[in-house]
């Protein structure tokens, strides 16, 4: 429709226009011979190799990803992409980038998870300040949840040895973004994501590093003060 690739109206239309110069993509890695680019580290038997993978072998998995995987990004960047959320649409500068229209149908409900999907969610209506459902329903490219009692936004991606994870409360005009090159579970990204937000909201974390393994899952365990009739 454009004539361009998705990489080059993405850059054009959003990178561009939002100051991320230091984002790219993993097609295009290849133009630069990788420079800058953080490479995927292992462990072997708890020793770390000390040197990176190449990441020209996953370039094939990223092209077939696309959006979700085949973003690179730094943390700055990062910063500006949450900054543009959270202002409805706009640059730093507060130029109008994307309409609060556009932003407004991204963050509405497309997909509504069943009991089968969330088995232990009793249920989703948020009950401030301690209710957290990391995601009940699902918008375009972006999942919909509470914490404590506000609407959350957050998704999650990434390819081998890659991963990213972004959360973010806009009435509380608040964010948080994690990245890392190595292997391992992505999921703790979304008990991390807690203990960042609580801190940024002055409360006391649900998840420490004594609890964040908990087997109990404190994300969907309820008050024991709170009965049945103040879920509604």
């Amino acid at each position: 429709m454009t004539g361009k690739t998705w990489e080059e109206l993405i850059k054009q239309e959003l990178f561009d226009k939002l100051d991320m110069s230091d984002s790219s993509f993993i097609d295009w890695g290849p133009r630069t011979n990788w420079t800058n680019w953080a490479r995927w580290h292992i462990s072997v038997g708890g020793l770390l190799l000390s040197d990176p993978l190449d990441i020209s072998i996953f370039r094939g998995i990223g092209r077939s990803t696309g959006p979700a995987g085949a973003v690179a990004l730094t943390a700055e960047d990062a910063g500006k992409w949450l900054s543009f959320q959270l202002s409805q649409g706009k640059d730093v500068s507060g130029r109008q980038v994307v309409s609060e229209d556009v932003i407004n149908k991204m963050r509405e409900a497309s997909i509504v998870y069943t009991p089968a999907v969330l088995p232990n969610l009793n249920n989703t209506l948020p009950v401030a300040p301690y209710t957290h459902v990391g995601s009940d329903r699902y918008g375009q490219g972006i999942h919909i949840g509470w914490h404590r009692g506000f609407p959350m936004y957050s998704h999650y991606g990434g390819i081998v040895g890659y991963s990213a994870h972004m959360a973010m409360l806009p009435t509380a005009n608040m964010g948080v973004f994690m990245a890392r090159n190595t292997l391992g579970v992505p999921w703790a990204f979304q008990e991390l994501r807690l203990a960042l937000l609580d801190i940024l909201l002055g409360e006391t974390p649900l998840y420490n590093s004594s609890t964040i393994c908990d087997i109990n899952n404190l994300r969907y365990e309820r008050p024991k003060n709170v009965k049945d009739e103040d879920l509604g």
